[in-house]
């Protein structure tokens, strides 16, 4: 039952980090693309 335990709890901590991961990407990229909507607006 523990080996369980420290599997699921293992699986969910790589699940959000993978998350967050993925989260973090996304925001950048469109962080990204809205800077250089920007600047192609001020060009």
């Amino acid at each position: 039952m523990i080996v369980v335990k420290t599997v699921a709890l293992f699986t969910s901590f790589f699940c959000s980090e993978l998350l967050h991961v993925a989260v973090n990407s996304l925001y950048v990229k469109l962080l990204h693309h809205s800077f250089f909507d920007s600047l192609s607006l001020f060009m």
